[in-house]
């Protein structure tokens, strides 16, 4: 995996969750689980922007409903990882 899209990845999810930037800045980022939800969140936005840009509404619906299940993922990992 490219660094510029684990940076890119890492700064899609510090925007759109702001209640856990500490975290995601202190989580280790060798943890591969991590990366590959990070991965895929920013790479499943980034397709949502194209499918929209192409007008193609049902793929974009689909991206829309992986988008909310790597929410949660992502919400129950940093959860679980949260700093004390």
């Amino acid at each position: 995996m490219s660094y510029q899209i684990e940076q890119n990845s890492i700064e899609a999810l510090k925007s759109d969750f702001p209640e856990h930037q500490e975290i995601i800045e202190v989580i280790d980022k060798d943890r591969e689980m991590f990366m590959e939800l990070a991965t895929d969140y920013y790479i499943c936005k980034r397709n949502i922007q194209f499918a929209e840009f192409d007008k193609k509404e049902i793929i974009a619906k689909e991206y829309r409903y992986t988008l909310e299940d790597l929410k949660q993922e992502i919400e129950t990992f940093l959860i679980k990882n949260e700093v004390k």
